[in-house]
């Protein structure tokens, strides 16, 4: 079996849900982070790594070789050669939408469609959240990044960002997915109750922002916004958002800016 499987592509099966953070109590993996698996299908003819490494460059540092649209299509027509491919296989293409020629104008249009999918987090901050908080922030105010945590003068933890809602600093977190988080709670606790923050990027980069005691705050993944209260979701739930990316029209934001205007901060 080694031999005739080893240093080749010999299966291939649909991921039919969201990758989780899973508790299990024996995995050959050392991650923790699974997603489900359907439709399993091991190829009659397995391909070599001889013919797909000459146009496919494997990530040698982790477990996982990200795809582009031309590896991929030359990938399935190399496993076509002496294989029948299976219909989830042979159907699937790559997204109408790039993450390419996005601004803040046409933002929405691409990252909103029910299509788009993102594969990193800094893909999730980058076309997402930072054009989201640009329009969602008070006027004028700064959106600060990569914020240092302080309370009682010891450092608690770094926040994706800061941004002004109603005269008060509210700090964000963004994810991948928060499904795939081992507790974001924790995490959130380190930016809650603080007495100050620093930026580490931007043109406020090293200016203390001292704030009042705030429970607040904000948390964006591909699905949507989630809303946390003493690090509590609070009218969202993990998983389901309180306002979903794909709906994020521009007339939500004035909803949502009305809704934390209403939290008492």
């Amino acid at each position: 079996m080694a031999n005739r499987y080893a240093g080749t592509i010999f299966g291939c099966a649909e991921v039919i849900g969201p990758s989780e953070y899973l508790e299990v109590s024996a995995s050959y993996y050392k991650s923790k982070i699974l997603a489900p698996l359907s439709k399993i299908h091991i190829f009659k003819s397995p391909l070599s790594s001889a013919i797909f490494t000459s146009f496919i460059k494997i990530e040698r540092k982790g477990t996982i070789t990200i795809l582009g649209r031309k590896e991929f299509e030359e990938l399935k027509q190399e496993l076509s050669r002496k294989n029948d491919l299976p219909s989830f296989l042979q159907n699937a293409i790559f997204g109408e939408y790039g993450f390419y020629n996005i601004n803040k104008d046409n933002w929405r249009s691409i990252i909103c469609d029910n299509n788009t999918e993102f594969v990193h987090e800094v893909q999730v901050r980058t076309y997402f959240t930072d054009y989201l908080l640009d329009e969602l922030k008070d006027n004028g105010t700064p959106l600060l990044q990569e914020c240092q945590c302080f309370r009682g003068g010891q450092m608690t933890g770094i926040a994706d960002y800061f941004v002004k809602l109603h005269g008060d600093w509210i700090p964000v977190e963004a994810k991948l997915n928060i499904l795939a988080e081992r507790n974001i709670s924790s995490q959130l606790e380190k930016y809650i109750h603080i007495d100050s923050f620093v930026p580490t990027m931007g043109t406020n980069k090293g200016k203390v922002f001292e704030i009042d005691d705030l429970s607040i705050c904000l948390v964006i993944d591909q699905s949507g916004i989630y809303v946390t209260y003493d690090s509590e979701f609070r009218d969202c739930s993990l998983g389901i958002p309180l306002w979903k990316r794909e709906q994020l029209e521009h007339s939500l934001i004035s909803v949502i800016r009305d809704y934390f205007a209403t939290l008492r901060i």
